[in-house]
């Protein structure tokens, strides 16, 4: 309620001089939420002990001895998934409230655990023998039924990256930063099919209705992993790049659709962005650079993303103007 209101009940003898005191007091120095700063320190807390636990098994493994580290992980896991489990909601169908912003951080620590408990395993007792992806699907199941049991989109991102972990899709450090990683025909494939079925689940479980909130997370991961490896393929397949860039202007098509159907600025920016990607490659690589390379050809290259890049960018402007007009509208 606004002070005028209050004002007027003052006015009417409704509120004591006092209480209106109080009330203008409130209002000159209203109280601050500092509810996004205590998730953000939680959340880096997480990232620091789930890091220091790692650095702590590198650097001491022979003081400590294999054992002892194991059942301290273990422990830890435990524990994080223990305190969950009883302070734990209902489950639904839905979306469940979380009963305290440390309930979620504690349970993001305990999947993290998950993963290193069992990294350690296969690498130090090869507990998986040579079936390296069971290192990688055993977390998996492990991360999306904690994802569901609990409602938790953290945990829920976590195993989607498992999942890709587990079809072969990984960045390898040694490997040029995993740029190499993108020119290779399976990963490539592997990677468009995972984001198409990533999407797909995005319909299902609102078509469901079972977890309908988690249809975000799926989306935005199926649309990344799509959009790169399409841009991967226009680089990687040389004879078949027409295919793709019809595949790439699909997409583009239907994530601004989506993105004035559900007035979402994210899908009219990533669509726009990572078209912009793929359609620079090609006049770059197909047009500008199939004359001569001079100076000239670097001046022409210069001069079109300078005005390619005004032109997106005036584009986001009008776009982002479009739906808030439509959003308006809608709410009128």
């Amino acid at each position: 309620m606004a002070l005028p209101f209050f004002e007027n009940l003052h006015q009417q003898g409704l509120i004591s001089p006092g209480s209106m005191e109080k009330i203008r007091l409130f209002y000159a120095h209203p109280r601050k939420s500092v509810r996004t700063e205590i998730q953000g320190i939680l959340y880096i807390g997480v990232l620091l002990i789930s890091t220091g636990i790692g650095v702590l098994v590198y650097k001491h493994i022979e003081q400590l001895g294999h054992i002892t580290i194991v059942m301290a992980i273990l422990a830890a896991t435990l524990a994080c998934y223990g305190y969950c489990y009883f302070k734990r909601p209902a489950f639904s169908r839905g979306l469940t409230t979380s009963p305290s912003p440390l309930f979620d951080y504690i349970l993001l620590l305990g999947s993290l655990l998950v993963l290193i408990l069992v990294g350690y395993l296969q690498s130090q007792f090869q507990l998986f023998g040579s079936r390296w992806g069971l290192a990688s699907f055993i977390p998996m199941c492990i991360l999306f039924t904690t994802a569901y049991f609990f409602d938790h989109r953290g945990v829920l991102a976590l195993a989607i990256t498992n999942l890709a972990a587990w079809l072969g899709i990984t960045v390898n450090r040694a490997s040029s930063w995993g740029l190499s990683e993108l020119n290779n025909t399976t990963t490539i494939l592997t990677a468009s099919g995972l984001g198409l079925l990533l999407i797909l689940i995005s319909f299902l479980v609102k078509l469901k209705n079972f977890k309908a909130h988690f249809d975000s997370t799926y989306h935005q991961f199926g649309s990344h992993i799509f959009f790169i490896s399409n841009i991967a393929a226009l680089i990687h397949f040389i004879d078949w790049w027409p295919l793709w860039l019809a595949v790439l202007a699909g997409a583009i098509y239907y994530h601004l659709k989506k993105a004035f159907r559900d007035t979402s600025f994210y899908y009219a920016v990533i669509a726009i962005l990572y078209g912009y990607a793929g359609i620079s490659y090609l006049l770059i690589e197909k047009v500008l650079l199939k004359t001569t390379v001079n100076i000239d050809t670097a001046y022409s290259i210069l001069f079109y993303l300078l005005l390619s890049g005004i032109s997106v960018a005036r584009l986001l402007i009008f776009i982002n103007r479009q739906l808030k007009e439509n959003d308006s509208i809608l709410q009128a």
